[in-house]
């Protein structure tokens, strides 16, 4: 079958189109025949070789996560897929083997959902990673009914899901954004749009309960003041500057700090096909690339260039 690998470090020029075996799944595992692809930001980072300390160096390596398609085979012990379904997941993180920008790949039954009917396989090709970092980052952060919430980086990928999860919990959402993204945040539900470029969002006069830097832009020193005495804190960025505040709020401060450590799991996974079914969340799908050498560079390229509304897809033919 045809896949994008490569055998080193770099560019979006070391991605190539190979023929490889198609993996049988095993144990827990299904074999799915890929209909579209997504890229998120940690496929360009592992490509790049920023990511060596937690996705190792290991080659020949695949690329992408995300995907929707059709189940082909079940491995021993899955339980409630066969093939013939179609689905959304994602492969296991920083697997060197398994990458969803391929005509097939295999995963852990867990990380896969029967696809809503009311999405196409490019939309649902979209959720699992940006869909659950947003789930688990709200969660963190208990957001919930009544709660005010800023969302930095809200256009983005996790940014347009978390928007609309946030309003399905009933929470008051102020979305900060580029100029391109102020209408999309808008037509998502956001109650109040910063443009930041007009506006610094660091000086708005509301307090919130909690802020989510999904850009990362912010450190929390500077969001600090933003925050209720016992409002949280949340970066997508595990640096050494969150660590120590992490540390140093949950010895002496009431205000708390995390950083998002994504879980896959088939709860969380429920719970957002619970939303995508219900039509309270859906993807915001800005451009689609078909699936080819040149173009999943190219595709690489402009995600690693950011500035990108909602997410990127990948069409197989």
């Amino acid at each position: 079958m045809k896949a994008i690998t490569y055998e080193r470090f770099g560019g979006p020029g070391v991605l190539g189109m190979t023929d490889i075996a198609v993996s049988e799944p095993r144990k827990g595992e299904v074999l799915v025949r890929v209909c579209a692809a997504a890229i998120n930001p940690v496929d360009w980072k592992i490509r790049n070789g920023s990511m060596t300390f937690v996705a190792g160096r290991k080659f020949p390596r695949r690329s992408g996560m995300d995907f929707s398609g059709v189940v082909e085979a079940c491995g021993p012990g899955v339980v409630g897929l066969k093939p013939g379904d179609s689905v959304l997941g994602m492969t296991a993180p920083m697997d060197a083997s398994q990458g969803s920008f391929a005509e097939k790949c295999v995963t852990r039954a867990e990380n896969v959902l029967r696809k809503p009917e009311r999405l196409s396989h490019v939309e649902a090709a979209t959720v699992t990673l940006a869909g659950l970092s947003a789930l688990q980052s709200l969660r963190h952060c208990k957001v919930g009914a009544g709660k005010n919430v800023m969302l930095v980086g809200a256009s983005g990928g996790v940014g347009t899901f978390a928007i609309q999860i946030a309003k399905s919990l009933g929470a008051h959402v102020t979305a900060v954004c580029g100029p391109r993204g102020v209408v999309l945040c808008a037509q998502l539900g956001a109650d109040i749009v910063i443009d930041r470029t007009r506006e610094d969002p660091l000086k708005s006069r509301q307090i919130y309960d909690a802020v989510l830097d999904l850009a990362p832009a912010h450190s929390f020193g500077a969001c600090r003041h933003l925050l209720t005495s016992n409002g949280a804190y949340l970066s997508t960025l595990p640096s050494a500057a969150n660590i120590w505040s992490k540390t140093w709020t949950t010895l002496f401060g009431s205000q708390r700090v995390s950083m998002l450590i994504l879980k896959p799991g088939a709860g969380d996974l429920k719970e957002l096909g619970t939303l995508l079914a219900s039509g309270a969340v859906k993807p915001h799908v800005s451009r689609v690339f078909p699936f080819g050498e040149a173009e999943i560079r190219e595709l690489h390229r402009v995600a690693e260039e950011g500035h990108v509304l909602g997410k990127l897809a990948v069409e197989m033919a």
